[in-house]
């Protein structure tokens, strides 16, 4: 008989077989060749060129997210198209916002989020007032708000005579020292000879202690203005000039001419990259080796300094606010940059000082003294009208939602990303500086001619 082998739906003539009906092996021998030949005539089936991936023509990613707010980067990829275009942002599928730009980059903001909730944006694109096409769907988880409760505690510190602690670092929670200059009674009810210029907090309470400098062969103990801390074995302090301790002596450094004034504050990324700044408009910078002055353009106070690492250049974005609380008309906003050029930022008011600057990456900058300030990722300055307009002196963070000022009058308040909470049942003091690190807040000054401190723990 004829066997006629069907692939698929067509019979393949080429493989026709022809069987004895009367041979039994014949038959077996077949039902097992049938396979091999089904795989020798088949023909090879190639399968079709894979698509290329989709890639939409409209990205969205996040910028920076706070709590009730996001800026949202939108970028058109058709880079070679130069007309204008025009596009719709929703979120969680309702229309926020129609806009037409005509670069094909822009910041978009978006606020009166909840915290702690995640939304979804969509942009399309328009042609017509017609939908054509779409980014892929951006994903935005707003923060949460940082907790309130807080467990207080005052010291007073030294016995009068005009003692005043003037600034703190934070080393860790059993370790934090606050720089001035404290003045004690001997046990006959005598001033000490001497004064103190440093206390320490142990976790459990306060020792003063005196550190001493040398001039021209000679010990001496000085007030002191400034400190900052890499570590308890790495500690700058600062006077008329920077001092530096290494967990066994006080080292003074040869500034020469790169610095004239007092110091006021210091930052740094480690003490081959370290900061100070002061009176007089002085600025400088210290490589590990040597100190170099940076004009800074002024010859105003310049109150504090603060900076991040920024990631899209791999070096330090830094800040300093110039002001003087007793001559007004005179504020800035410094940046000093890399190369050691020192810029100014654009500041709302002429008649607001600043006393510090604090942030966390330069998309948000938040500023204290004559009014609590925060700028935008888009540049745009806002006042917190929810604090009185009394002098903040110092303002310290952990993260955007989470953030103190601290200031005259005993003036004392929390950020949560969503609102300040004002603590009117601190002392009444002058608050000169804060610090806050590890959920742990101190804030140092003076009251009735004696030291103060205010610890504040979660």
């Amino acid at each position: 008989m004829i066997i006629k082998i069907h692939l698929f739906k067509t019979p393949l003539l080429l493989c026709n077989v022809s069987v004895a009906p009367r041979s039994k092996l014949i038959n077996q021998l077949l039902i097992l060749l049938i396979p091999l030949i089904l795989i020798s005539c088949r023909e090879r089936v190639v399968p079709p060129p894979d698509k290329p991936p989709y890639i939409p023509p409209i990205v969205l990613t996040a910028e920076d997210v706070g709590v009730t707010d996001a800026f949202i980067r939108l970028k058109f990829l058709d880079t070679a198209n130069t007309s204008p275009k025009t596009f719709i942002l929703t979120r969680d599928g309702k229309a926020l916002m129609t806009n037409t730009i005509i670069s094909n980059d822009t910041l978009l903001f978006d606020e009166g989020l909840l915290p702690k909730r995640t939304y979804k944006y969509i942009a399309y694109r328009l042609i017509n007032n017609v939908s054509v096409d779409s980014s892929s769907p951006l994903f935005v988880t707003s923060m949460d708000t940082s907790s309130g409760n807080w467990v207080f505690q005052i010291d007073t510190l030294g016995d009068g005579s005009s003692s005043v602690l003037r600034d703190i670092a934070i080393i860790n929670d059993t370790c934090v020292w606050a720089v001035g200059e404290i003045y004690k009674k001997d046990s006959l009810g005598n001033w000490e000879p001497e004064m103190y210029n440093i206390a320490k907090w142990n976790g459990k309470e306060w020792k003063l202690t005196k550190a001493y400098f040398e001039y021209r062969g000679r010990p001496y103990v000085t007030q002191l203005y400034a400190i900052y801390a890499f570590s308890e074995n790495d500690i700058w302090v600062g006077t008329g000039g920077p001092y530096h301790w290494n967990g066994n002596k006080w080292t003074a450094s040869n500034i020469g001419s790169a610095f004239s004034g007092r110091v006021n504050k210091f930052w740094g990324t480690s003490s081959s990259n370290l900061f100070m700044v002061g009176t007089n408009g002085s600025i400088a910078h210290f490589n590990g080796t040597s100190w170099r002055r940076l004009e800074s353009g002024t010859d105003q106070t310049i109150n504090d300094v603060w900076g991040v690492n920024d990631p899209e250049t791999s070096e330090p974005f830094t800040l300093a606010g110039a002001s003087n609380v007793y001559n007004p008309g005179y504020i800035k906003l410094l940046q000093i940059k890399a190369s050691g050029f020192v810029d100014t930022i654009p500041w709302i008011s002429q008649d607001r000082r600043i006393s510090s600057v604090w942030f966390q990456n330069k998309n948000r900058l938040f500023t204290a003294g004559g009014g609590v300030f925060r700028r935008s990722p888009v540049g745009i300055w806002k006042e917190f009208k929810e604090i009185p307009l009394i002098y903040t002196s110092r303002i310290r963070g952990q993260d955007i939602n989470d953030i103190f000022v601290a200031g005259d009058f005993g003036i004392v308040a929390h950020w949560n990303g969503m609102n300040w909470r004002l603590y009117p049942e601190v002392a009444a003091a002058l608050y000169y500086s804060c610090d806050y690190k590890n959920n742990l807040m101190v804030a140092v000054g003076e009251r009735n001619r004696r030291a103060i401190s205010l610890i504040m723990r979660e």
